[in-house]
């Protein structure tokens, strides 16, 4: 994995809510951290309106130039975007723009981006209308690689129903998610999910779960979610 690593993901994928957890985890490994905010186009939820949270963690949440409680989603990004790839020993995660148009402010980064040879994770949610298909999801992950003019190195799976989630809704995911490993190449890096919905399918079906590497996150965005939003 590189230090620096871009999360991409459709609108209501969990792709913000990844970003941060991947952050809060790099950062229990002791490693100096910034959460950077590109995700100014449309937001569902944002990872600067836990700001606070994650500064007294003690990692750098960059964004746009107003400041992270503004009201208004200007598309004014912070030039400190740029810190994470000034120093070397920091871990960057940028926490782009829901769909390919968003992931356009990703371009002005690029020579930064390809000279550490960033990562580019891509969330699935297999139960969002735009991307519960196999051609769906491939349209969606395609128009993102050539908006941003690099491919996608990794694939996370994130397929739920919030407190419904069921089994069937995680392997769903998963099945989605191999589907397009294998037409693509592009690896399954992760299944995503809080740890109630991973423990119902974790052991219960180890031939089929051995070669999976489990995320377990803490829902840090979950208290702004209203039902029919």
């Amino acid at each position: 994995m590189s230090r620096i690593c871009c999360v991409l993901g459709h609108a209501g994928s969990g792709k913000t809510e990844f970003a941060i957890n991947y952050a809060v985890k790099e950062r229990e490994q002791g490693k100096e951290v910034a959460l950077c905010d590109l995700d100014v186009v449309n937001p569902y939820f944002r990872s600067r309106e836990r700001q606070g949270v994650l500064e007294s963690l003690g990692i750098r949440v960059y964004s746009n130039s107003f400041g992270y409680d503004i009201s208004e989603d200007l598309p004014a990004v912070s030039a400190e975007m740029k810190a994470p790839f000034h120093h070397s020993q920091w871990v960057g995660v940028y926490d782009v723009g829901g769909d390919n148009i968003g992931a356009r402010l990703l371009n002005q980064y690029k020579a930064e981006l390809d000279s550490v040879g960033a990562d580019y994770l891509l969330v699935v949610n297999g139960n969002r209308r735009e991307t519960d298909t196999l051609k769906g999801a491939m349209y969606h992950l395609k128009e993102v690689e050539r908006t941003i003019d690099h491919p996608i190195t990794g694939l996370v799976s994130n397929t739920h129903l919030m407190d419904e989630t069921t089994e069937a809704d995680i392997w769903k995911g998963i099945s989605l998610c191999k589907e397009i490993q294998d037409k693509t190449g592009i690896p399954l890096r992760h299944v995503m999910g809080t740890s109630e919905n991973l423990e119902k399918i974790m052991g219960k079906q180890q031939k089929n779960t051995m070669n999976l590497s489990f995320f377990t996150v803490k829902l840090y965005l979950k208290s702004n979610y209203r039902p029919g939003i």
